[in-house]
């Protein structure tokens, strides 16, 4: 098929069956690794009200029998000793290592943004009701439900957008325009939804956050989310500029900040499962 410049036309998605092979293969990885994190999560509370099931009988008759051996107290008779609690000291050390250290990892420079009463907070605390009764207060699927779609997002359309992106380099400097134009109708679009995702996978993020009861952007992983979709938006005026005044030198300066991107996007989904595993 021929355009109206007498060129042959490229299919605008041609190419889009090896990021659905990706995302299929990461989806069913990821589904595996999170299968086995859910029962890791879940299994301590299982051990204990099974534990606490298992003892009771043994502990109750013990218990009872011990309080039928105390002797008969005179109340009235006895004047109640006061005992004066000691100090702790380790509220006052926690306090002095706060001041020394203000952005401990409990504390980050976005915090005040999702704070109580912000337009944030109630914007997110808005979802919690649907989003519970929608997932049925099912705690390994809240907890594990964001980094698993996040992950297959970056896998799938961030790994393949980016071997996109390196193919476009490749073919320009080797002088394959047919190459180069199929690979940069593809490689826009796709890293385009891929932030898009992001930025809604973000707000789940949040979500799932308040609902487990922790504060909003208190965690690296919060901040390198922002950044890296805050990236993901200059990248994308970034390409479009480059096109406009077709620049070598912000073709480059695109190549390598969208390298960088992808490099930080893996340090966060890192941190991610690191705040899974520990919460």
């Amino acid at each position: 098929m021929e355009n109206y410049r007498g060129h042959a036309e490229i299919p605008r998605f041609a190419g889009f069956k090896a990021p659905v092979v990706v995302a299929v293969v990461a989806a069913a990885v990821l589904l595996g690794v999170v299968a086995a994190l859910c029962t890791t999560h879940t299994m301590p509370r299982q051990a204990l009200f099974a534990q606490a099931t298992i003892n009771r009988p043994a502990v109750a008759p013990a218990r009872v029998a011990a309080v039928h051996a105390l002797p008969n107290l005179d109340l009235e008779d006895e004047t109640p000793e006061i005992v004066t609690a000691k100090p702790n000291p380790l509220p006052a050390a926690a306090a002095a290592l706060g001041a020394a250290v203000p952005l401990a990892a409990t504390a980050t420079p976005l915090e005040g943004l999702g704070a109580e009463g912000t337009p944030l907070n109630s914007y997110i605390k808005f979802w919690i009701p649907l989003v519970d009764g929608a997932l049925g207060g099912n705690d390994a699927l809240i907890h594990w439900l964001h980094p698993v779609n996040m992950g297959i997002v970056l896998l799938a359309m961030g790994g393949y957008g980016t071997y996109l992106g390196f193919d476009i380099r490749r073919a320009r400097l080797e002088g394959t325009p047919r190459t180069e134009a199929l690979a940069g109708a593809s490689h826009p679009a796709l890293m385009g939804l891929m932030t898009v995702l992001f930025a809604l996978g973000g707000q789940g993020g949040l979500l799932f956050t308040l609902y487990e009861g922790r504060p909003l952007f208190s965690s690296e992983h919060s901040v390198t989310g922002v950044a890296g979709i805050t990236l993901l938006l200059a990248q994308g005026v970034l390409g479009k500029v480059m096109k406009v005044q077709n620049s070598d030198t912000l073709r480059t300066a695109h190549t390598v900040i969208g390298s960088a991107i992808m490099i930080l996007l893996l340090i966060h989904a890192g941190l991610g499962l690191k705040l899974g595993l520990s919460s």
